[in-house]
């Protein structure tokens, strides 16, 4: 590993380090919210149910269901913290056991904590170490993936691994931030979010940190260099990874869950919504049919769910190509993307070469 690469992930692991040990005690994010975890679960499942990221879980137990497959034997999560998503998955019985990596001493020791106090300490083992350079290939029945695949550096080549290292039949989890890049929000997500703040009643834009303040109605970008020495790891190459899942899983299951409104808009306002009012949730769950609106209109979506089944190696590789394909036309249509089209184009006469056996 080379030093530059080893000294980001040093500063990744006492980034997650401190913000563990400093946890918030205000209702800020959309995660906190039950109102906002039943409708996001919804999307995913078709039906409300508020544990966080239980709707994919379920929709993940569907096609085991769909498919005649009992539990699956072998699990591994990336970046997976404290490791309470992937106990949720052990205890509807979706999953045998796992292997969570992750560089937080402070998140692993809370995790181990969390299993002891669950009963599954036998059925998940956490590990501080890399899981790119320690997993050989097909050792694992499902890849895990929750808001960890847009910390990693190389998009590319995480999505490349979690298909090198499951067996055939295998399959692919996904639940995660798939917005733009460091934040750099497009220009309708700006007008709508911002749109969102400028009706909503002067109190639900009280800073929750302040109250003496407002916050404001405008939404603008951060600026990347900021939030990079803030957290290196932040949305590196968010924006890459749906079109790596569908490059290398070209069959994925994507489900657009929306974040417009429920994470830029709302952020921080969330915590002004008293979820026990009937109003205020008669209000929130306005704003989040609203979200779907702009899913539905075409305005690009924060956050997906993807599920996919690894084929055989040589269907894959045939499926992947195609995608290739599709990929490197888009290129050459949208023009100012010819580099990176001949690059698509190389990759496939490599690719092409190697079902050959040439």
């Amino acid at each position: 590993m080379g030093k530059a690469l080893q000294d980001s992930r040093d500063r990744v692991a006492a980034h997650w380090d401190g913000v563990t040990v400093a946890a918030p005690t205000l209702r800020t994010r959309f995660w906190q919210s039950p109102t906002i975890r039943a409708h996001i679960n919804r999307r995913c499942c078709g039906f409300e149910c508020e544990g966080e990221s239980e709707g994919a879980a379920r929709r993940l137990g569907a096609l085991l269901e769909r498919s005649g497959r009992g539990p699956l034997p072998r699990a591994v999560s990336v970046g997976g913290g404290s490791g309470h998503k992937e106990m949720l998955l052990l205890r509807l019985g979706l999953v045998e056991r796992f292997d969570l990596f992750e560089l937080s001493k402070e998140r692993i020791r809370l995790g181990r904590e969390a299993a002891r106090a669950a009963g599954l300490e036998q059925r998940i083992t956490f590990r501080e170490q890399d899981a790119f350079e320690c997993v050989g290939p097909e050792s694992y029945d499902l890849v895990h993936w929750n808001n960890a695949l847009h910390h990693m550096f190389d998009v590319e080549a995480a999505v490349a691994w979690s298909h090198r290292v499951l067996v055939p039949g295998g399959v692919f989890y996904m639940d995660d931030f798939v917005g733009p890049s460091r934040f750099q929000w497009d220009e309708p997500m700006l007008r709508a979010a911002s749109a969102i703040r400028v009706q909503l009643p002067e109190r639900f834009l009280r800073d929750p940190k302040d109250p003496s303040r407002s916050l404001p109605r405008e939404i603008k970008r951060p600026n990347p260099e900021t939030l990079a020495r803030h957290d290196p790891s932040e949305a590196v190459q968010s924006s890459r990874i749906q079109s790596a899942v569908l490059t290398h899983f070209p069959d994925a299951d994507l489900i657009l869950t929306g974040g417009v409104v429920y994470q830029l808009a709302l952020s921080d306002v969330i915590a002004n919504f008293d979820e026990s009012d009937p109003e205020d949730r008669a209000r929130l769950e306005g704003l989040l049919l609203a979200d779907d609106a702009l899913v539905e209109a075409g305005v690009p979506s924060l956050y997906a769910v993807a599920l996919a089944i690894r084929s055989s190696p040589e269907v894959g590789a045939l499926r992947r190509l195609r995608a290739r394909t599709r990929g490197a036309a888009a290129d050459f249509v949208s023009g100012g993307g010819v580099q990176r089209a001949r690059r698509r184009l190389s990759g496939l006469v490599k690719g092409v070469r190697g079902i050959a056996g040439a």
